[in-house]
């Protein structure tokens, strides 16, 4: 008999129990029921009743795998604590089985009480306690995901405004073709469907992750040519500027984003990316930008941001050779 998921919680939260088997029981646990083959960007043909009792099932498991997995990434600050090989094995399973448990709140997300950007906040969270425990290449790929994500989610909004923008132009217009209650001109994004309110998308492979099909553990990117590294993650600096977006979370996870990945790139093949980042942080929609933005919003958090930004390029000046 499978363990239960209040046993697989205990497991999670021991890390003696932290292993390679136990995230494949979670794994199991959380995305068999939506897969076709092995692809947990596809899930089965589910029907809305089929879904609503999975979520009802597992979007509590889910929600407390990946809450729990993050506080005790957090608490394992010294490497020292445990033996190098059981170490590795304890952050894969945790970070592993946290990102098991987001896809599964995509898939299971039109029935949750979620919010938009939820989701994109717990993978932020997940993000910053992998670069503290220097998990830089597994955290510049989830940073990609997150990026991305974020970048539909603020793409799609736009287009919402502008379209409201147009109905609201034309209303005289439009009072001549009214939607029937509980209809709308307005297709909503995937992330801001209730529970009462499910289309046929919401069944449909997820079009929006938050996290990477990148396999964890991987060090694949300290082999690669340093062109490479800047082609695949300098996007990471710059993200679209709009000054519409005023919703004070959207900004703050902009600039996470934004934060996380330089303090990966100051550390990644020893500062030899160091040199970049003028040209980096030159970029349109840049950290900068953004601060400025949120100074707009709250004058003293966007000093924080800013104050936090200068702790850190003073720390990759540090990390530069000296002239002599």
């Amino acid at each position: 008999m499978p363990p239960s998921t209040a046993e697989l919680l205990s497991s999670l939260k021991s890390y003696s129990k932290c292993t390679d088997d136990l995230a494949f029981i979670v794994r199991a646990t959380l995305l068999k029921p939506f897969e076709t083959s092995t692809n947990t960007s596809r899930p089965t043909n589910l029907t809305r009743a089929q879904l609503k009792a999975l979520t009802t099932r597992l979007a509590p498991f889910a929600m407390r795998v990946v809450n729990q997995n993050i506080e005790s990434l957090r608490n394992l600050k010294n490497p020292g604590d445990l033996p190098q090989s059981q170490y590795n094995t304890v952050v894969n399973c945790l970070i592993s089985t946290a990102k098991y448990a987001l896809i599964a709140l995509e898939h299971m997300n039109a029935f949750t009480t979620l919010k938009p950007l939820d989701l994109e906040k717990l993978m932020s969270n997940l993000i910053s306690k992998i670069v503290d425990l220097k998990e830089y290449a597994r955290a510049l790929d989830e940073l990609c995901a997150l990026r991305k994500s974020l970048l539909m989610f603020t793409k799609a909004r736009s287009k919402n405004a502008t379209f409201k923008d147009q109905v609201s132009g034309n209303a005289g217009a439009l009072e001549q073709n009214e939607p029937e209650p509980g209809t709308s001109h307005i297709n909503r994004s995937p992330l801001c469907e209730s529970p009462n309110r499910v289309n046929d998308a919401s069944l449909k492979p997820i079009s929006r992750s938050v996290v990477s099909e990148t396999p964890g553990g991987s060090s694949l990117l300290f082999s690669q040519h340093e062109d490479v590294i800047l082609e695949k993650y300098s996007g990471l600096f710059s993200f679209t500027f709009d000054k519409s977006i005023n919703d004070q979370s959207t900004i703050l996870l902009i600039l996470s984003c934004q934060m996380n990945a330089l303090r990966c790139w100051i550390e990644v093949l020893d500062g030899r990316l160091i040199w970049h980042l003028p040209a980096l942080l030159a970029n349109p929609g840049n950290f900068v930008d953004w601060c400025i933005h949120l100074r707009n919003i709250d004058e003293a958090l966007a000093k924080k941001y800013f104050d936090t930004l200068y702790r850190q390029l003073s720390r990759a000046s540090c990390k530069l050779p000296t002239g002599g």
